[in-house]
């Protein structure tokens, strides 16, 4: 905003909340009607932030009708120190927002239309603050611009914003790097949202966003599903199951953990267990080819504890050979 010349009236005027127009056009001391403005300064002054008028004439001259008492809330500055030169509450605007403060202003004064701007200000005791304004631009008869403004503090709201906005961030980075499927599925069986990224999936989002567990799942695995997402609405635990899937991999293995996770809707996190079950076969196998080596061995075969010696197993050829049974033994 240009640097502008102030015309000042005496602050009694302003605190008697006369109009503009009265104040402009007599040049003497008008009847106030105090009782009407007790009810004006109360909501002006517990509002955190500020009220104000600004009269701009044609030779660009400016007239601050009334600056409310929240200046020295929200701006650490007494409205009398304003009041004598507007712009020192633009100086105090952060410095990478003060172009786009110029520019709507002049948008909003070119176009007549209401202004709402949020920034960033530093106070004098050098507290960053986020503001909120919104000015009422005024065409006058005489050509002359009357702005209704209101300046708010909503820092604390911004700050709120921030944390959340890390806090999903966060927690975003966290689900990114889970290479399990997430699905929010409803009661009955729809899927209402998932989340897919690292998982072997071939169906893409609107293929799977709307359907229902029947209409995407083998009979049998829907089934269970449906099952599964009753007990956990029912019961508020967690509950698993598995099931199998053909895919273009062939025959996969899946594990399913539903938690609660709004009114009549279940989060599904869904792991392929294809290698862990396999391993669980290759393992059970070898250990089947174990026991036949160790029971049908000609030789002498026991298992005993390192530090007492005690017998765990014997075959059947050390039964054999020492004559005591396996139970003795």
């Amino acid at each position: 905003m240009a640097m502008i010349t102030l015309n000042i009236m005496p602050i009694a005027y302003i605190s008697k909340g006369l109009r503009v127009d009265e104040i402009v056009k007599s040049p003497q001391k008008p009847d106030f009607l105090p009782e009407k403005i007790p009810l004006l300064e109360t909501i002006a002054a517990n509002l955190p932030g500020m009220i104000f008028q600004i009269l701009q004439r044609q030779d660009g001259s400016v007239f601050i009708p009334y600056i409310s008492s929240g200046c020295k809330y929200l701006y650490e500055l007494e409205p009398e120190a304003v009041q004598p030169d507007f712009q020192v509450l633009c100086k105090l605007i952060y410095p990478q927002d003060i172009k786009a403060f110029t520019e709507s202003i002049a948008v909003c004064r070119a176009t007549l239309t209401p202004w709402h701007w949020e920034s960033r200000i530093v106070t004098p005791s050098g507290k960053l603050k986020w503001i909120q304004g919104t000015l009422q631009p005024e065409l006058q008869a005489t050509g002359d611009f009357l702005w209704h403004g209101l300046v708010m503090d909503i820092t604390d709201q911004k700050q709120a914003q921030e944390k959340l906005q890390k806090s999903e961030a966060r927690y975003k980075a966290i689900l990114d790097a889970i290479p399990d499927l997430m699905f929010r599925i409803s009661r009955d069986g729809e899927y209402l949202d998932l989340k897919s990224e690292g998982a072997n999936i071939t169906l893409s989002r609107e293929e799977i966003v709307g359907k229902n567990l029947q209409e995407l799942l083998p009979s049998d695995v829907a089934a269970i599903s449906q099952v599964a997402i009753a007990k956990t609405l029912d019961s508020g635990i967690l509950q698993s199951c598995e099931y199998q899937l053909p895919t273009s991999l062939g025959i996969r293995d899946y594990e399913a953990r539903l938690v609660v996770s709004g009114a009549d809707e279940v989060l599904a996190i869904v792991r392929d267990i294809t290698d862990r079950k396999q391993g669980e076969v290759a393992l059970q196998n070898l250990a089947q080819k174990f026991a036949k080596a160790f029971s049908c061995s000609p030789d002498s075969i026991t298992i005993s504890t390192l530090q007492e010696g005690r017998f765990i197993e014997v075959n059947d050829s050390f039964v054999n050979l020492s004559g005591y049974g396996r139970d003795e033994a």
